[in-house]
């Protein structure tokens, strides 16, 4: 599968990136005598941005430890070779590519509502908790099917001492302001059920920093059973932050926004 995105937003429900082909129903069709394929075990949905130089290594990891999994690279505007890498691994990779830069929670609602299989999952191009972490959350919703998603809680020192402590504050102000439980809403690694993913993604609007928050807000307010794996980070220096004051700013705006649809 290879699709652009138009600038002009989201395509049409006819064969859309944003669609994908989803069923109402988790589990999906079931097979017709004229072979049509099931849907998969798992997807995995890896949003990018210009992530050309980490993304072949990231890819060889997911591709040979889930070699039945469907894997989808969202390319969001890139300006380097982040989407001739990731086509590089045709068949086993999809691409999704759009012209210009949206933003990340843009490029995991494309991909997490294109994807078909029982469990949904994204991740950050760095694959910030390794396969293993994957399979952690795999393994929670095998086990648990109260469980309608999970998601990664970092554990452990990462970064410095600074990046943690503003870290912190972030968490206790979007905590207050949203009123969400969990205590790590911007881990890069969140797992669903399909009916749960399509159920979140299909309402989401924020297309920055705080699309996170949002999904967390959302599956809050509809009362969905969320649980938090506590992950050790693994390969968090392979892209330092770029989190500025201006991010921060839109991080405040993006989260009123949030804020007033859930009291609407």
């Amino acid at each position: 599968m290879s699709a652009d995105l138009s600038d002009a937003g989201l395509p049409d429900s006819s064969g859309s990136a944003e669609a994908g082909g989803i069923t109402s129903e988790a589990g999906g069709s079931a097979p017709e005598a004229g072979g049509s394929v099931p849907p998969p075990r798992i997807s995995i949905v890896v949003p990018a941005f210009n992530e050309g130089a980490i993304l072949r290594g990231t890819l060889e990891q997911i591709v040979a430890a889930f070699p039945d999994a469907e894997v989808i690279v969202v390319d969001d505007g890139s300006s380097d070779d982040t989407a001739e890498v990731a086509r590089s691994f045709a068949p086993a990779v999809a691409v999704l590519s759009r012209e210009s830069n949206v933003g990340k929670g843009y490029a995991v609602r494309v991909g997490m509502l294109a994807a078909e299989g029982h469990i949904v999952l994204f991740t950050d191009a760095d694959l910030p908790f390794g396969v293993a972490g994957i399979e952690r959350l795999m393994r929670l919703l095998d086990e648990h099917p109260e469980v309608d998603a999970a998601i990664a809680r970092k554990i452990g020192a990462y970064r410095g001492l600074s990046y943690r402590a503003a870290r912190a504050v972030v968490r206790a102000g979007v905590r207050r302001s949203l009123r969400i439980v969990h205590e790590d809403t911007q881990a890069g690694l969140k797992g669903f059920r399909r009916k749960a993913a399509h159920a979140i993604f299909s309402e989401c609007v924020v297309n920055g920093f705080a699309a996170d928050m949002e999904v967390l807000a959302l599956a809050q307010r509809d009362a969905l059973v969320v649980e938090s794996v506590p992950l050790r980070v693994v390969n968090d220096a392979l892209r330092p932050s770029t989190f500025t004051v201006g991010h921060g700013v839109r991080l405040i705006r993006e989260i009123r926004q949030i804020r007033r649809r859930l009291d609407t």
